[in-house]
């Protein structure tokens, strides 16, 4: 018997492939890697859309704004239906002037709600069933047509905002001026 026919084999050669400690390490790698990422993602997926509501409604408030200025709109209240979102409200507040000596500034506000969050209010939920409400005010000189409504009013025994009460003038005038409360 030659010596060598009783030694086994120094080493069993290793097949090709991955032991079960390297695979559990990868894939605990990418787990730690690719599930963060993947919220990032969606954070941000998230707040890209509640940005483009959030000036998709400040567009909209604008513009129903600048159409009640220009005396192009009448209502001080309605919806978005004609644009697309029905479930949409607004209000403008009467118009409030500001003054400096003579000049006359007109401060309009308009209050948009929305059935959604527009903002992260603390809230981590993406689909959050609360509204909220958002405000846009402007300032703007009254045009001629202001002013003529403004007359009008005071005129037919209405209370304006530039003239005031009528009623005021007519209990402090005498009988004789009645018709000349401004």
């Amino acid at each position: 018997m030659p010596l060598n026919a009783h030694q086994s084999d120094p080493a069993p050669k290793a097949e090709p492939g991955f032991t079960l400690l390297e695979l559990i390490i990868a894939v605990t790698l990418l787990t730690l890697f690719v599930v963060p990422i993947g919220q990032a993602l969606n954070d941000a997926r998230i707040r890209s859309i509640r940005y483009t509501q959030a000036r998709q409604v400040k567009s909209l408030a604008q513009q129903k704004l600048h159409d009640r200025i220009n005396f192009i709109l009448e209502e001080d209240e309605g919806d978005f239906e004609e644009e697309g979102h029905p479930s949409w409200g607004w209000i403008i507040d009467p118009p409030q002037p500001r003054s400096q000596g003579e000049q006359v500034v007109l401060e309009y506000t308009i209050t948009v709600e929305v059935p959604f969050q527009l903002e992260n209010g603390g809230s981590n939920s993406a689909l959050s069933t609360e509204g909220s409400s958002y405000q846009y005010t402007t300032w703007t000189f009254p045009n001629e047509a202001w002013y003529e409504e403004q007359e009008y009013l005071f005129d037919n025994g209405m209370e304006s905002l530039l003239y005031g009460n009528p009623d005021y003038y007519n209990e402090a005038l005498p009988t004789a001026n009645t018709g000349a409360g401004r």
